[in-house]
């Protein structure tokens, strides 16, 4: 980072890496184009190379495109000539130690995380300067993206701490520390019991279909043992009267072979009188057989008509039991939002019940457990929240002009290159 009368030269909030409509449109790319070790002189007084280590974030091995971008404008920020005290944290706990998230970030630490190096005193050093910055953004936007969601868990963590803290104290309301916590207390109390009748409502509820359903499974089962006889009957009567049917239609088919051979003009008159006598014999037995089909044919017929009745009873409850299990569905849906709503708004009055006691420094005299994890999630919150916005600072913490110069040297590079290569071709 290089001084300019007392002022700092720090990078805009956009990023000029990001392509803009007014660009070249010319990219390069620079795979494999690192310079080496030599080329430190190009860096100026105090430069690093670029191959060094990277903080420990890893860099990549290969360089992606670069395209060409217009120069971002100069912001200057006056450098502080001393260390700024960090201010008083607006959030800051009694008990508790740490840096506030809001405090002022130290230039230092700032200049070191970003490790850009100082912005380069001749034009031969913009390129590399170009390149390192490049590769140390790429570093330093892949740790943030890691740092955010550790701090995400960091918040998450904090608020399951404050509203554990909360609940132990909320169980204490005679504790001599809360009775300033009056409000905090009553607010506690009335959600508590909203969310404590939810709850009971939903779970009145749950047993009673529980029961419902228990009560009609044992009636379908009784149900199932009631039709079992029925089921067997009309399963033995069928199979007899399958039986039946079959020498029905048997005898039925030798009379009718009969019949066919007698109305043949052809047949001789001793055959004819032995056919006419045959004939009445198979008359005889497909009366027979029919006498048998129409003598089973009304107890088949009672039996399913009796089987029909009991598994219509069946079906009903079955129908019964899948009712109550929508019917539960449904309500375990309302009382789920319901108990749900209830539940948010305990926890965030025990919550403010928890930070209105830690303000107060009554939390860790009632219940040191929850208090102590508190603070330790609130610490490690800070520690996220800061590491967090150093992180961002260092990501615009670079010569935006010695950036743009870097990159358009690249570019007319290119230009070159491509307008030799075309050149060659042609010819």
């Amino acid at each position: 980072m290089g001084e300019r009368d007392g002022e700092r030269q720090l990078a805009p909030d956009d990023d000029p890496l990001a392509p803009k409509s007014s660009a070249a449109g010319l990219e390069l790319d620079l795979s494999g184009a690192a310079p080496s070790r030599s080329s430190n002189a190009f860096l100026g007084g105090g430069g690093r190379m670029l191959d060094d280590g990277l903080d420990g974030l890893g860099a990549p091995t290969d360089l992606p495109t670069l395209e060409l971008d217009e120069p971002a404008p100069d912001r200057t920020f006056p450098r502080p000539q001393e260390p700024p005290q960090a201010p008083s944290p607006p959030r800051s706990e009694p008990g508790e130690s740490g840096d506030s998230p809001t405090a002022a970030l130290d230039p230092g630490a700032v200049d070191a995380l970003a490790d850009y190096g100082p912005p380069p005193s001749n034009p031969v050093g913009v390129v590399p300067y170009a390149i390192l910055v490049f590769l140390r953004r790429r570093a330093l936007q892949k740790s943030l993206a890691d740092l955010r969601r550790l701090k995400q868990t960091a918040e998450t963590d904090h608020a399951e701490a404050l509203v554990s803290l909360g609940r132990a104290l909320h169980a204490r309301p005679d504790a001599d520390a809360l009775r300033p916590l009056a409000d905090a207390l009553r607010a506690a109390d009335e959600t508590g019991r909203v969310a404590g009748e939810r709850t009971q409502e939903w779970e009145r509820s749950r047993h009673a279909a529980d029961a419902q359903r228990a009560s009609l499974t044992e009636k379908i089962a009784q149900a199932e043992s009631a039709a079992g006889p029925y089921r067997d009957r009309e399963t033995k009567l069928a199979t007899q009267m399958n039986v039946r049917e079959t020498d029905l239609r048997r005898a039925k088919a030798k009379l009718q072979r009969i019949e066919i051979e007698l109305r043949n003009p052809a047949t001789e008159p001793d055959r004819r009188a032995l056919l006419e006598a045959e004939r009445d014999a198979r008359k005889a037995d497909v009366d027979q057989a029919k006498g048998k089909v129409d003598e089973l044919a009304p107890q088949l017929s009672d039996a399913r008509r009796e089987l029909t009745v009991m598994q219509q009873a069946l079906n009903d409850l079955e129908t019964q039991r899948r009712a109550v299990d929508q019917a539960q569905t449904r309500s375990e849906k309302v009382h789920l939002t319901t108990a749900g709503e209830a539940e948010t708004h305990y926890h965030a009055a025990v919550r403010h019940l928890a930070e209105q006691a830690i303000l107060r420094n009554a939390a860790p005299a009632i219940a040191p457990t929850e208090a102590s994890k508190a603070q330790t999630m609130r610490a490690t919150l800070e520690s996220r929240e800061r590491e967090v916005r150093l992180h961002e600072a260092a990501l615009r913490a670079y010569d935006p002009k010695a950036f743009q110069r870097g990159v358009a040297v690249l570019g007319g590079a290119a230009l070159l290159l491509v307008a030799m290569l075309l050149f060659a071709l042609i010819r």
